[in-house]
């Protein structure tokens, strides 16, 4: 495997953090949201025996065990489950060094946002759908079909070769679908034609072919799974795909949506049932009138004391479960969160914006931001945030560690934390809404500079766009938010990100090659869902989750963004359903409708800044201008927003596409 170095001072911050942070946590034995949470963790016992079940290491692949992936060859039948089923993974099954496997086989299926993938020995990207080609993915002669068992509709997607790393001899095929699977569905991958640099047809492996010419076998990994072949033959036959052309096929189920959102919704339902209208008690740390910013008349600073369900406050705590498998809350966990309050609140009270903050960054940010200050200071807004709990500065150490000692089981260390910060972030809406609004400590001449008549708000830049899908599907507080360069899912764009990916992957390369890096990224995603909108966006506006009303979105995207691919922003559009690219164009997006004029409802509004194209592969970006830092800059951004936030509608603001210009 080639071993990157980086050297930059970043990278020496890294590797200083892994080597001092947090040791692995015990297990939480109660992570278990599904009946009696699975199986215990097999620490003492993954090293593979001298015979590894063809379970752990599927010879469909014989190249690579673990391949294909996600595959219900790595699930066993539980009928206490939604789909019937539960993950589970023989010793050998997964990349060497994790061994905590309890948090993944307490799930009962694979992510929506699953890129199924498999390895045929030197393939090319020759004739596979392309990110340009989505639709190709559908016609009848496409070499790569993903169909849905449950409707057999064929699923919109691309197909790529792995371009990450230069080892040509582990590069895996990924089908990545344009929106996010659905919940408690069952699927079928098949893969046909895919040539060879030469233009060869890739012959299929023996196993795959005894399965799918009906030879005589006596391999277990051929007779235990006839039956489930035949189905899944017939089926393709009847869609157009014949079995005779087929390479491979194989088939995954999607979990469920209430063991995907089950665990954060209890926790925002007890929780702010529990607080009322006033929301956390909170104690004000400081509260300055400013001098040297000529549009702000008050910073403040606080600590929400929010119920805590993990089981320390500090990063490396996992969610506390009671029998039933649900969070339980213990205590309370203090948050800081900071406030800006315009000058022009002392004469109109302003309207509350809950500011989402970038990645691994932290809401004190708001303090700084001179041109929002402007904004809030002209158009009447009142600004807080909040730290991204799990995603925060203070949780870089943990995330090195675990890449750095490769213990993917470690990663719901994270996960878990992270679903304790969507709450924070929802309790806090609640809080500076309620109690705080009236708070005399923060009055302007004795009057409340926050409007409580009006709703909060919301803004979230990057992983706060990102993260704030997640905020706008369970928000009960909040009607409309802006994603100002979002993007999803997190084990898609990794790769295709500066700034972030290219810090981090040196440290994954440390212990896996690339094939098990594209797992520990799919494992990562499992545990990741239950936070991140990969979860949570198809129930922003439909489809809602219990006790939740519906919201508007206006998303905000770069072309070219080089650390949230716009691809990755296209499947949030998608998956959120009825977003709206507003014209005129730039280009149009496949499975995107398009819309002039005024517009309301949930908008997307993408804009050039003339920068070089960034690769359409899985490759992190060229150093070079960024656009994803831009896209808060424009003169029409602000106004945009606004026009949105209060009237829910919007008027393109250029006079033609958006550019630099």
């Amino acid at each position: 495997m080639t071993t990157r170095t980086l050297g930059s001072r970043s990278w020496v911050v890294l590797l200083f953090l892994a080597a001092c942070g947090p040791e692995s946590q015990t297990p939480d034995a109660a992570i278990q949201p599904i009946e009696d949470g699975g199986r215990e963790d097999t620490s003492d016992s993954v090293d593979a025996p001298a015979a590894i079940s063809w379970r752990a290491c599927d010879p469909l692949v014989p190249s690579f065990c673990g391949l294909p992936f996600p595959s219900d060859v790595y699930t066993r039948t539980d009928p206490g489950t939604a789909t019937g089923r539960r993950l589970a993974f023989e010793p050998g099954a997964l990349p060497d060094r994790i061994r905590r496997v309890a948090p993944f086989e307490a799930l009962d299926g694979f992510s929506p946002g699953s890129s199924p993938m498999t390895y045929l020995p030197g393939a090319t990207a020759t004739g596979l759908p392309s990110p340009l080609e989505i639709g190709r993915s559908l016609e009848a002669d496409s070499p790569t079909v993903i169909l849905d068992l449950e409707t057999g509709a064929r699923v919109a997607h691309f197909a790529e070769i792995d371009r990450a790393y230069d080892e040509d001899d582990e590069r895996a095929i990924l089908l990545r679908p344009a929106q996010l699977l659905a919940p408690g569905h069952r699927y079928v991958v098949a893969i046909r034609g895919v040539v060879d640099g030469e233009g060869r047809t890739i012959a299929a492996s023996p196993t795959f072919v005894a399965l799918r010419d009906a030879l005589a076998s006596s391999d277990p990994a051929v007779e235990e799974r006839r039956d489930e072949y035949a189905s899944l033959f017939a089926t393709l036959a009847d869609a157009g795909v014949a079995r005779e052309s087929l390479q491979i096929a194989w088939a995954f189920t999607v979990g469920s949506r209430d063991a995907i959102t089950g665990s954060l919704l209890h926790m925002r339902d007890e929780t702010l049932a529990s607080l009322g209208d006033e929301g956390a008690r909170y104690t004000l740390t400081e509260v300055e009138a400013t001098e040297d910013d000529p549009n702000l008349a008050l910073r403040v600073r606080g600590t929400l004391h929010v119920p805590m369900y993990l089981t320390r406050a500090q990063p490396g705590g996992t969610l506390r479960r009671g029998p039933d498998g649900l969070p339980v809350a213990v205590g309370e966990m203090d948050v800081p969160f900071w406030m800006v309050i315009p000058k022009s609140a002392a004469t109109t009270p302003g309207q509350l914006i809950q500011w989402g903050h970038g990645l691994l960054g932290t809401g004190e940010e708001i303090w700084e931001y001179g041109d929002l200050h402007r904004f809030l200071d002209l158009l009447g807004y009142v600004l807080f945030a909040i730290d991204w709990t799990g995603m925060a500065s203070e949780d870089l150490g943990l995330l090195a560690a675990i890449a750095s000692r490769g213990e993917i089981g470690d990663f719901v260390e994270v996960t878990d934390r992270l679903q304790q910060g969507i709450l924070n972030a929802l309790v806090a809406a609640r809080t500076a809404h309620g109690g705080l609004a009236s708070d005399p400590a923060i009055t302007l001449d004795g009057v409340s500079p926050i409007d409580a008549s009006r709703p909060v708000v919301f803004v979230g830049q990057s992983q706060g766009g990102i993260l704030g899908g997640t905020y706008m599907a369970l928000t009960t507080d909040v009607e409309r938010g802006v994603l100002i360069v979002p993007g999803q899912t997190y084990s898609f764009l990794l790769q295709r990100n500066r700034g972030g990916w290219d810090q981090f992957s040196p440290l994954f390369e440390a212990n896996f090659g690339p094939i098990d890096i594209q797992r520990c990224l799919a494992l990562m995603q499992l545990l990741w869902d239950r936070a991140e909108p990969t979860g949570y966006t198809p129930y922003i506006r439909e489809d809602l989750l219990p006790g939740t009303p519906p919201h508007e979105v206006l998303m905000v995207v770069a072309i070219n963004d080089h650390q949230v691919t716009t691809l990755a922003a296209h499947n949030m559009a998608r998956s959120i359903g009825g977003v709206r690219n507003v014209g005129p164009v730039n280009r149009s997006i496949w499975g995107i409708e398009e819309a002039s004029g005024t517009v309301g409802g949930s908008m997307m509004i993408e804009i050039d800044f003339g920068v070089p194209d960034v690769p359409l592969t899985n490759e992190v970006p060229p150093e070079g201008p960024d656009p994803h830092t831009m896209a808060a800059e424009p003169a029409w951004v602000l106004p945009t927003l606004h026009d949105f936030l209060q009237t829910g509608r919007v008027t393109h603001a250029c006079e033609g596409p958006c550019d630099p210009t």
